[in-house]
């Protein structure tokens, strides 16, 4: 089980996010739903998450896929 700090998405999402595109708190909420309990490899999770995500982030989406999982890389807990 994967564990990560929900408050730590809002924020990344908060400095990229357009606020008049996305309400910031729901669309953190939607990232972590993308991440939880998902059984794909890294490399897919994040193209699954690229083309969710892009008409929310635009521009924006590659530099935020980037952060979160340099983010995810070094702060998940896992938990046996």
């Amino acid at each position: 089980m994967c564990l990560f700090d929900s408050h730590s998405v809002l924020c990344l999402v908060r400095c990229r996010c357009d606020p008049e595109i996305a309400d910031p708190v729901v669309l953190a909420d939607y990232v972590i739903v993308l991440l939880k309990n998902d059984e794909r490899s890294t490399d897919a999770l994040k193209e699954h998450c690229r083309a969710k995500l892009s008409d929310f982030l635009d521009n924006e989406t590659d530099g935020f896929i980037a952060e979160l999982f340099g983010y995810l890389d070094s702060k998940i807990l896992f938990v046996t």
